[in-house]
């Protein structure tokens, strides 16, 4: 089985196709994936309060107890003090690489998803974004 980046370069994908400073998306991509051992995962809402209250602004997710996949990135955009654009980057590389061929937040709402499988899709755009930015 061909490797991620072998799939990419035969697919003709280069790094101007990750957007901005593939870098900045890595490192939010990295810390998305440190956040899902720290903060709780959850579905349906970009994050949760203490008392289980949707948090839909990406704005206020510092004191989320648990995040969706979006939500993961966006705080972690925030904890590495980087513009918004990064992290509007890193959700579209994120996509690419699990290609949803739709809306992140709806791979995260699926009815199958779990906290591993997020897991999998952050290593995943992790290792898509090193590639393509090689």
């Amino acid at each position: 089985m061909a490797t991620i980046t072998e799939q990419l370069i035969a697919a003709g994908i280069t790094s101007g196709e990750i957007g901005y400073a593939p870098s900045a998306q890595i490192r939010i991509l990295e810390r998305a994936l440190e956040l899902t051992h720290e903060i709780g995962w959850t579905q349906s809402a970009m994050g949760r309060d203490d008392e289980g209250t949707p948090i839909d602004s990406i704005e206020h997710l510092e004191d989320a107890k648990c995040l969706c996949v979006v939500g993961y990135v966006y705080r972690a955009r925030i904890d590495l003090g980087l513009a918004r654009r990064y992290a509007d980057n890193a959700v579209d590389t994120l996509g690419k690489a699990i290609c949803t061929g739709g809306f992140v937040a709806d791979w995260n709402d699926g009815p199958n998803q779990t906290p591993n499988g997020i897991r999998y899709g952050l290593r995943r755009a992790i290792t898509y974004a090193k590639a393509i930015a090689a």
